[in-house]
């Protein structure tokens, strides 16, 4: 006498298709396939092995103030004798001649210009990145031809290069 199997020779396809979904799925990992796997934007983090809570949600950029120019500042204390304003590099590539308004100074501290505050803390120093708030004034000359010649009203922002 012979047994008949269980399974029926037309299910056996419709079991190794399920088989192999399975290992699939497992393979690629189950968050890239089944989106509701995934975080959800009102949840996020997600606990780990141990307890702990890891963050899945993006890292927030720190908001950077409206300022009227941003750039790198630098000096050149090796131009004109000293006398030159602050120089700004802005993200475009151009170079600006930054007059200080009466709340702020500059010095050289050998090859670095530093900005002053109005009681000598230091501010800003060669490589920061800064953002002025500025007044244009065509008729403001250039004693050093290094740059577009403005006067800062304010310091908005200091972004220090050692962050």
């Amino acid at each position: 006498m012979r047994c008949q199997p269980h399974i029926q020779h037309a299910a056996v396809p419709r079991v190794l298709f399920l088989l192999c979904s399975l290992v699939l799925l497992a393979a690629c990992g189950a968050e890239q396939i089944v989106p509701s796997l995934r975080a959800s934007p009102s949840s996020p983090s997600s606990p780990s092995s141990d307890g702990a809570s890891i963050s899945t949600a993006p890292p927030v950029p720190t908001p950077v103030p409206s300022a009227d120019l941003v750039g790198v500042i630098h000096g050149a204390p090796d131009t004109e004798g000293g006398i030159c304003p602050v120089i700004l590099q802005d993200d475009a590539g151009e170079r600006w001649e930054v007059y200080l308004g009466d709340a702020y100074s500059r010095e050289y501290q050998g090859e670095m210009v530093v900005i002053l505050g109005s009681d000598d803390e230091i501010i800003a120093r060669s490589g920061d990145r800064v953002g002025f708030n500025i007044n244009v004034d065509e008729s403001l000359g250039s004693f050093c031809m290094a740059g577009i010649p403005v006067t800062a009203t304010d310091i908005v922002f200091v972004q220090r290069r050692d962050n």
